[in-house]
């Protein structure tokens, strides 16, 4: 039984897993538990044959750092003692499996093997987290194949739901914007999600069948971790071995099996279709070339696919259109007195009032050509009594979801010093947004979800004691709203409704309120606003990590530094239409939002647009120390201190501008004696870590 004891000061505000390997350590000793000096311990990879050759210092310590995961075999061989083979050591992600090695008198011909294939406890750091192994990946089921999502077996997570993000849990008492997901020591965040800024997410979700594991740390990080203040999520893909090894999938779910939702039953429309398939396969092994090339022992491969198709309709909607009589200026039948604008005064009471139209009824001359030509786009009612002006048309559009990914991954052992891996994913999702009606009056679109994520790692073996890693990386994340605005910007410039000429047009949002104001009552369903959301962000990292044994020390320093580019550019507007100019102030009730909307006379306009693309650039630094100190075969103490650098965002061409309340004046990026970041930096985070492990 290991009982651990765990104390942390920590006073940094950050965490950024960089770990996508483990480290094993060990201390040799005879039968009497004295330590014994100078055996040479061979690790080796049981998939690959990756060998790391150790040697134990004077008191019997080896430790063998970034160590790629899996399954390893152990050999301890010395003179005067028989060799010793522990087989079966399984290594997690951000593990580190301590061993004690008991060698026994006699000649090095003779051996003794041991298995060791249970789960071994990490008792030699104070980090509190949970492995997710590819066992219970692969073989739990899982609605929608997200990996991550078991990441709620792990303890002190709880689901994540309401606040547009895709990350299945939060840990750890952090807020969702803090968690921090890596994969293979790569950034893997976005802070787009949904096209909503902000919604800290991930950006790259590997297939379930290519993720090797991952662990979820909760607590108690050492300093190689930094920068977000809520779980660790750190996972691996799958690399090739010496073996062959595949695996192909296919799951259905059809609308067979599924019954009518309410509003189509209630209009009579039968059970719309629901097909959905998500397929792929795997493969992995040896790069091998009939004649030419044996990559046994040396190159691997391993690459996967995943598609996912749904072939379906959006959920059924009633929506409220105007009827062909209003369209026209008809408002004979409609409950209020329509007024004429061009008879607007100021009444005896000081308010302002007007002249009913005649028969309630909107002369042709008076409708507004752009919309008269709006109008007449809408598709007729479909649905209730005929000539009611409420809940007349039933929308039931297509809407067909897909998502392709794929992960090549490629291992290189360059002799018995150097190990390479590179890796690229991708993967490129559009989510249908049908919209009220088809085409650009309907204010649909697609959400794009386009992810890219890159490594490349170098493992160096200076000595047996010094090893190096060095690792860079590339993500990308589309996380775009593509709306079907812009289709009918020719036609709003054509009929002059066109709002906010800058560089990104569209058909505008028409809001039919009664108050002439926002997200209150409406007459009708609302027209157009499917106004383009383009965010794109880059991400840039190179890390270095260096382990040094000396003793019963194993220190560690690192640098990880990573540049941030984000781009974002938005278009549209909104036309809102009140009982307004169709009413009179002494005739409570009157006016129509439609009326207003013939007559050309929009209440209140409103939108979110920029004048040119914002271009968003930030650096981050952060480098730091940590000492395993082996104080005994009992007792070890983790300690280490971070530093960490954030500069302020920056404009990459200086637009914009802060008001100075000072001077009255805008204050420039680079002007006046302001930085280009106009506002001063925090560069004072230091994190000191301190933990202990006692078994």
């Amino acid at each position: 039984m290991v009982t651990r004891f765990l104390l942390v000061f920590s006073c940094a505000g950050g965490l950024l897993a960089q770990v996508s390997t483990g480290t094993v350590s060990g201390t040799t000793t005879d039968p009497t538990g004295a330590a014994i000096a100078g055996v040479k311990v061979t690790l080796r990879h049981l998939a690959n044959g990756d060998k790391r050759e150790l040697t134990s210092g004077a008191s019997g310590d080896f430790t063998a750092a970034f160590l790629r995961i899996g399954d390893y075999s152990l050999t301890a061989t010395a003179q005067g003692f028989k060799s010793k083979t522990i087989s079966s050591i399984p290594l997690s992600v951000d593990q580190t499996v301590s061993l004690r090695v008991d060698l026994e008198l006699g000649s090095m011909t003779e051996s003794v093997t041991v298995d060791a294939s249970t789960p071994l406890i990490d008792s030699a750091t104070s980090s509190v987290g949970q492995v997710i192994e590819n066992k219970k990946i692969v073989e739990l089921p899982l609605n929608g194949r997200n990996a991550f999502a078991l990441g709620l077996l792990a303890g002190n997570t709880i689901p994540m739901s309401g606040m547009g993000t895709n990350l299945p849990f939060v840990a750890g008492g952090g807020r969702f914007s803090t968690n921090d997901v890596m994969l293979d020591g790569i950034d893997n965040n976005t802070s787009v999600n949904n096209n909503s800024i902000g919604r800290n997410g991930i950006n790259y979700t590997p297939s379930v069948d290519a993720v090797q594991e991952f662990k979820v740390k909760t607590n108690n990080y050492s300093a190689e971790f930094g920068r977000s203040a809520g779980a660790i999520i750190s996972a691996t893909v799958k690399s090739g071995g010496n073996e062959f090894h595949g695996s192909a999938w296919n799951f259905l779910r059809n609308e067979k099996l599924d019954a009518n939702n309410f509003f189509s039953n209630a209009g009579r429309v039968s059970r719309q279709p629901f097909k959905q398939n998500q397929y792929g396969f795997t493969l992995g092994g040896p790069v091998t070339i009939p004649k030419l090339y044996n990559g046994k022992n040396k190159t691997f491969f391993f690459t996967d696919y995943e598609g996912l198709r749904r072939r379906t309709t959006a959920s059924s909607n009633i929506l409220d259109i105007p009827p062909d009589q209003y369209r026209v200026g008809n408002f004979s039948g409609y409950r209020a007195t329509i007024y004429d604008p061009r008879a607007r005064r100021v009444g005896p009471t000081g308010q302002v009032i007007s002249t009913p139209l005649p028969n309630n009824t909107i002369p042709s001359s008076l409708i507004f050509g752009g919309s008269a030509a709006t109008l007449a786009l809408l598709p007729k009612a479909n649905f209730g009594a005929a000539g009611v002006d409420t809940r007349n048309f039933l929308r039931i559009a297509s809407n067909p979801f897909q998502n392709d990914q794929f992960d090549i991954k490629i291992d290189q052992r360059f002799g018995a010093k150097n190990n390479m891996f590179g890796r690229i994913s991708r993967a490129k999702s559009v989510d249908p947004n049908p919209g009220n009606f088809d085409g650009f009056l309907g204010g649909g679109g697609e959400n794009l979800r386009h992810a890219v994520h890159s490594v490349l790692n170098d493992t160096h073996i200076f000595s047996s004691s010094i090893v190096n890693e060095f690792r860079a990386g590339y993500t990308r994340q589309n996380g775009s709203f593509a709306g079907f605005g812009p289709l009918g910007a020719e036609f709003a410039r054509t009929n002059n409704i066109a709002l906010f000429p800058f560089p990104v047009q569209s058909f505008p949002s028409i809001a039919f309120n009664f108050s002439g104001l926002i997200n209150t009552q409406s007459q009708f369903s609302s027209l157009g606003g499917g106004d383009p959301n383009i965010n794109i962000e880059n991400t840039y990292q190179l890390t270095d990590n260096l382990s040094i044994m000396k003793g019963k020390h194993a220190f560690k320093v690192g640098i990880d530094a990573r540049r941030y580019l984000y781009d974002v550019i938005r278009g549209g507007g909104q036309y809102i239409f009140g009982s307004i100019y169709s009413s009179s102030s002494d005739a409570p009730g009157s006016g129509a939002p439609l009326a207003d909307f013939l007559f050309g006379y929009p209440s209140a306009t409103q939108g979110t647009q920029l004048l040119d693309w914002s271009r968003q650039r930030d650096v981050y630094v952060g480098t730091y120390f940590q000492d395993d100190w082996k104080v005994s075969s009992k007792l070890t103490l983790n300690y280490g201190l971070r530093y960490e650098l954030y500069t302020q965002p920056i404009d990459a061409r200086d637009r914009g501008g802060l008001f100075d309340a000072r001077t009255g004046r805008m204050a420039l990026p680079g002007k006046d004696g302001f930085t280009r970041a106009i506002v001063n930096g925090d560069h004072n985070n230091w994190a000191p870590r301190f933990g202990l492990a006692y078994s």
